[in-house]
């Protein structure tokens, strides 16, 4: 995991800000206090903490599963909610006991980040051709499709995914098929799952995170 300075987006030193992050790196949070950091390594199978202080070597390794994938945190900092897109499923860990709670399943190897509302009522995942939303006021059960439109079916969408802090709407970045969405970022209204508008567009590579 790098460091980067916002004001000049150049790296900061020393060489890496954390280290030893289990294979292929991909979920970041924050503790709600800002002094931990959890990385989740999706090939290496584990979920590990880090001082946000000081980064370097991990803490320790709180969850282990098998391809934790999207970390996102309860805004009561109580759940750290793990997609798994090899499990096609989404876990809820208690994060004083680290012990697995609530599960949903029915996601699909799109579920690679996880982004939840303001309210904490809701969590969103990638899926092929739309994004997938689980009930976080229920206990646990089978995601449901919250948008498949006006997204082709077999495009990648969600493959980085945000919830505005103030509208609520969704920011989900694409970066499968071959229409006019590829390689960018859009924004999908929370209630009824209509694409607003292209907030970027002409990314190159995989806009992913």
């Amino acid at each position: 995991v790098e460091q980067i300075d916002v004001s000049t987006f150049e790296k900061e030193g020393p060489p890496h800000y954390a280290t030893a992050t289990g294979d292929q790196a991909y979920g970041i949070v924050f503790s709600n206090d800002g002094s931990q950091l959890f990385v989740s390594g999706k090939n290496g199978g584990v979920v590990n903490e880090y001082d946000a202080a000081t980064g370097g070597t991990p803490v320790r390794t709180v969850i282990t599963q098998s391809r934790p994938a999207g970390l996102a945190l309860s805004p009561d900092g109580s759940t750290l909610y793990v997609s798994d897109p090899h499990e096609k499923s989404m876990t809820a860990y208690n994060t004083t006991t680290w012990e697995a709670g609530d599960v949903w399943t029915g996601l699909s190897e799109a579920a690679e980040f996880l982004a939840i509302n303001a309210d904490g009522t809701t969590a969103y995942t990638g899926n092929y051709g739309g994004i997938h939303e689980m009930d976080l006021t229920t206990s646990g059960g089978e995601a449901t499709v919250f948008s498949n439109k006006p997204f082709g079916s077999g495009d990648f969408i969600g493959t980085g995914i945000k919830v505005h802090p103030v509208t609520g709407n969704i920011l989900s970045a694409h970066r499968g098929g071959d229409n006019r969405l590829a390689h960018s970022v859009i924004e999908i209204d929370a209630t009824s799952g209509d694409m607003l508008r292209t907030v970027v567009s002409g990314v190159d590579g995989q806009p992913t995170g």
